[in-house]
């Protein structure tokens, strides 16, 4: 049975999925190769919005849709189960809540006069 994948994971100009989604100062994504055809063959717009793009267009990596895109595309067995390697964060441990200390000195600022916890339960 073939995935059906979504539309979001393909290049608007090549129609194919990306496998290096990058993301222009319009805000739109397309994959590396296409996009940077269309701004090597002197295009100074936006394929989707056709505003026009700085001098030098800047490419972001869209890592988020990378990853959506092989959790899609890559079989569950060939997937790595801890995809960031090292050790692991540890048991999450309970932050102190400074209030419940009334020696605590943490900085409050409210309306740009700062104080502190300690003198506000006076």
């Amino acid at each position: 049975m073939a995935t059906h994948l979504p539309d979001d994971f393909k290049c608007p100009i090549s129609l194919e999925i990306m496998s290096d989604p990058v993301i222009l100062s319009s805000g739109h994504t397309f994959d590396r190769s296409s996009i940077q055809r269309w701004l090597d063959s002197g295009h100074r717009t936006c394929p989707i919005t056709k505003l026009p793009l700085p001098e030098h267009p800047c490419l972001i990596p869209n890592h988020a849709l990378r990853s959506l895109i092989s959790s899609f595309t890559i079989p569950k067995s060939q997937q790595d189960p801890n995809p960031f390697p090292g050790p692991g964060p540890g048991p999450i441990e309970e932050i102190p809540n400074p209030a419940s200390n009334p020696h605590s000195r943490v900085p409050i600022f409210d309306a740009g006069v700062q104080t502190s916890l300690a003198d506000s339960t006076h």
